[in-house]
């Protein structure tokens, strides 16, 4: 009989100091994809699966907890990050106890730092557990037993994550090290025969400059518009983009050139075409992002969001799904109109989709709460000829009692879900062309329990069914509405089965130059766990009977106080100061700046959630909001130098403290390390380094309340800066800081210091601070003129 599936391809095993080296190979074997001509046990997608890494440091006990020994009995394998710190930990000691414990236990090493079998305890390495054999009870025994470990220090992370991936697989190692090699090198050639490709086609020609020189610079736009689309519709595409081209350098005439050069685009030749069968590829030209179908239409999707999450493509080939972190756009490629669009409104489209008989095609996702019972299950319907676009929540409960499945000829959805005495009720929505019909009543069923193989067994006999989580998040490997008999998509780019977030789709970069970003850019963080914090002298009146109303975030609902337990990150108390101070003349800011808020950051098992209360027309009242994220312990929060505004990069939003309102959409900034952010030195926003460039977001000068801060057309992102975009070898940014008039101060761990111009996209200045080592902090006065 097969073992039973388990959901991690492996458990890593890590002391805490060691967290920055644990998140890099996990990110590594994640993000690693086996070479083509390789045979072995993966899916289509050719990626090793998924990895468990815990970010909680254990305390005193030895116990793991209930999460983490199922996390570990889930795992097929084990891998332990050894260090004297690892050597050291209970922690790290009593996971690999308990791993080995399994009779077929296979377990991989890999050395950080220190020696194996060293005789110093300060030098040595190896677990006590991981140098021994373990019992069926958890004991250890005089056998030894050793695993071979490779040395990161040595080998580097591109060799140690093959050797891995070998053994992980069971593959030759050498065998894969000469593919993984010889699939580098193909790639390094491409992006520069790539890059070549674009900087020749986008070269400043002597045309230009002759056809600038006798007339105006408009004139001179307008007539190489037209000899540009003459010389396309001859096929002399090269000849076309070299028209268009000198005129992407003056501001004057960039917007009348910019979409004819765009639609060109998509007729360029690119050499990893091959590898897209259904010849969609999406691109970036600085901030703009499109969809090319080379010769047949290129749709701008710049709307969607700062990320392409999944590109969807029906089976008649005449709808096109771009769903990006904010918006969901619908376009018919026979005409190249958009068709339908709708917002996201919170919810990660991160499940299975599927095209149903009547053309109605399905993408499944979830709202992700902070805890497992908050996570609320949404389809996305786009109709058949495509006009209309819906979202829609199902009536469901992610991780229990209840079961979803499809009809026998897949013109329903079908759901089950747990009720009173453990009564399931039965409910089915049809699949029609126009929409996801109404929920309509069938016969309902008594069950044992309220898990989800009872809800499968018993919504059975309507239909194919599973767990809710298999569809809606992306949980099964295999498609279960397609395995049902259900239609699949022409095409689905960006999702991964059981990986969650979304990877998001390809995109290629077409910015002229041989920018290539390090695959392996990481920034080490040390986190040290914090006392209980002092209480403050404001606490709000929010109980049971006097619950506080919420009137930021997730409106509608009351907050109140509770006993839980708070864990090692929690922070209760006023929020966190300005990153450097500025003197503030207004009386209305420096209120805000002195007003008593109570400030409540929750860690949870699977998210974060922020409160902010404070007094307010003569009451409490409460901000609520919840995200799921990235520990981003170094900088957690951010406030403006007047004290009015909080940065929070867990939900990538900007909320006012005066009005407790957001005022970006959330999420609708994107994460950022370290201090790589700061807020606007002369007037409301917030501008970040993102992908190499400068991306702010503004409201209006007064920063009144209630408006929403965006990226508006006319400073959307900046050109790309070399400093911002760590390449290979180099030191990462450190901090971002704004100076006023879209000016900043980047500065680089290694103490190279430079004073950027976002508007025009130069180096005002560079210079290196010599002899100061690597750089821990950095300081402005506040007028930003003095920087320490």
């Amino acid at each position: 009989m097969d073992a039973p599936h388990k959901r991690y391809r492996a458990f890593i095993s890590y002391s805490q100091r060691d967290k920055a080296i644990a998140r890099r190979l996990h990110r590594a074997l994640e993000t690693y994809r086996i070479p083509a001509g390789v045979k072995a046990s993966v899916g289509s997608d050719r990626a090793l699966g998924r990895f468990f890494r815990d970010d909680d440091e254990m305390g005193a006990s030895q116990s793991l907890g209930a999460a983490l020994e199922g996390a570990l009995d889930d795992s097929e394998n084990l891998i332990v990050i050894c260090s004297p710190a690892a050597a050291q930990s209970e922690w790290v000691d009593a996971e690999v106890r308990h791993f080995k414990r399994r009779g077929d236990a296979r377990v991989f090493a890999v050395i950080a730092d220190g020696e194996p079998n060293a005789g110093d305890s300060s030098r040595e390495c190896f677990p006590p557990s991981l140098k021994v054999k373990i019992d069926a009870d958890g004991n250890p025994t005089d056998q030894p037993d050793e695993p071979r470990a490779p040395d990161l220090r040595h080998e580097g992370m591109q060799r140690v994550r093959a050797q891995l991936a070998a053994g992980l697989l069971g593959l030759p190692f050498d065998e894969l090290w000469r593919r993984d090699r010889r699939r580098a090198l193909r790639n390094r050639l491409i992006a520069a025969v790539a890059g070549l490709g674009v900087v020749a086609v986008l070269g400043v020609t002597g045309y230009g400059w002759l056809a600038a020189q006798r007339a105006s610079q408009d004139q001179a736009a307008q007539q190489a518009v037209a000899l540009a689309r003459a010389a396309a519709a001859d096929g002399r595409i090269g000849e076309a983009l070299d028209r268009l081209a000198p005129f992407l350098s003056y501001r004057t005439t960039k917007t009348a050139v910019e979409q004819p050069l765009r639609a060109l685009l998509g007729w360029i030749p690119d050499p990893s075409a091959a590898l897209q069968p259904s010849g969609i590829q999406a691109a970036r030209l600085r901030d703009a992002t499109v969809l090319l179908d080379p010769g047949r239409e290129v749709y701008d999707v710049s709307d969607i969001g700062l990320a392409l999450d999944r590109l969807i493509r029906s089976r008649d080939d005449r709808r096109l799904i771009a769903i990006g972190d904010q918006r969901v756009v619908v376009f018919d490629t026979a005409t190249g109109q958009r068709t339908a669009q709708i917002d996201n409104a919170e919810v990660e489209w991160l499940g299975h989709a599927f095209e149903a008989p009547s053309g109605l095609i399905i993408v499944t996702g979830a709202i992700l709460g902070p805890t497992n019972g908050s996570v609320w299950p949404y389809a996305l319907s786009i109709s058949a000829d495509g006009k209309n676009v819906e979202r829609q929540q199902i009536q469901a409960h992610m991780f229990w009692g209840s079961a979803v499945g499809v009809s026998p000829n897949c013109d329903a959805l079908l759901l089950a879900t747990e009720g009173d005495a453990r009564a399931w009720q039965v409910e089915t929505r049809a699949f029609a062309a126009a929409q996801l019909g109404e929920p309509a009543a069938l016969p309902s069923f008594k069950a044992a329990d309220d898990s989800d193989t009872s809800g499968v067994a018993g919504l059975a006999p309507h239909g194919t069914a599973f767990p809710t989580s298999d569809a809606f998040m992306g949980d099964a490997a295999l498609n279960p509405f397609t395995a049902a008999g259900c239609t699949a998509l022409g095409m689905d780019d960006g999702f991964t089965a059981g990986d969650q977030p979304l990877q998001g789709a390809r995109v290629l970069s077409l910015d002229p130059g041989l920018v290539r970003e390090g695959a392996e850019r990481w920034t080490a963080t040390t986190i040290t766990p914090r006392d209980t914090p002092a209480p403050t002298d404001y606490t709000p009146t929010c109980t049971e009977a006097q619950p506080c109303p919420v009137i930021g975030g997730q409106t509608d609902q009351t907050f109140v106080r509770d006993d839980l337990p708070r864990g090692t990150f929690d922070t209760v108390g006023p929020p966190p100061a300005p990153r450097w101070s500025r003197r503030v003349d207004s009386a209305a800011a420096t209120a805000s700046a002195d007003a008593p808020i109570y400030f409540e950051h929750r860690v949870f098992n699977s998210g974060h959630q922020l409160i902010v209360c404070r007094p307010k027309e003569g009451r409490d009242v409460c901000l609520s909001t919840s995200a799921l994220g990235e520990d981003l312990y170094e900088l957690p929060f951010l406030r403006s130098a007047d004290g009015r505004y909080l940065f929070w990069p867990f939900g990538g939003a900007v909320y006012d403290l005066d009005t407790l309102q957001p005022l970006t959409a959330s999420r609708a900034i994107p994460g950022s390390g370290g201090k790589h952010f700061d807020f606007e030195f002369d007037r409301p926003g917030l501008t970040l380094a993102h992908n190499g460039r400068l991306v702010s977001f503004f409201g209006d000068a007064a920063g009144s309340a209630g408006l929403e801060w965006t990226r508006t057309d006319d400073e959307r992102a900046s050109p790309r800066f070399g400093l911002l975009a760590q390449e290979e070898g180099e030191s990462p940014l450190h901090t971002l800081a704004s100076l006023g008039g879209r000016q900043y101060l980047a500065v680089r761990t290694d103490g190279v210091l430079v004073r950027l111009d976002a508007a025009t996209g130069q180096e005002v200045w560079r210079m290196t601070a010599v002899g100061l080592g690597e750089i821990e902090d950095v300081q402005l006065n506040p007028e930003r003129r003095h920087v320490l």
